[in-house]
């Protein structure tokens, strides 16, 4: 629908920083509960790792864990036994 030449989006956009950091949240979270709080020594921790995000978006995270209101990492899911004959 348009409405004054916009368009009317549904829905809510997954924001892409959340995305990035997705895969280094365990690694962060353990950092950060290991007393390493500075968010320039992380960021240069996870870059090393293959961050692909930018400071910002790490530091909209350290915010979250700063505030204690960063939900918890799920744990990883083990995989299912294989079956050998």
């Amino acid at each position: 629908m348009w409405l004054g030449g916009r368009v009317r989006r549904r829905g809510r956009r997954r924001d892409r920083r959340t995305e990035q950091s997705d895969a280094f949240k365990p690694y962060l979270q353990q950092q950060y509960a290991a007393g390493i709080t500075n968010g320039r020594t992380l960021f240069q921790q996870v870059r090393e790792r293959g961050f692909p995000g930018g400071y910002s978006t790490l530091a909209a995270y350290l915010r979250t864990l700063q505030a204690g209101t960063a939900p918890a990492v799920p744990a990883e899911i083990p995989s299912p036994p294989r079956i050998t004959a």
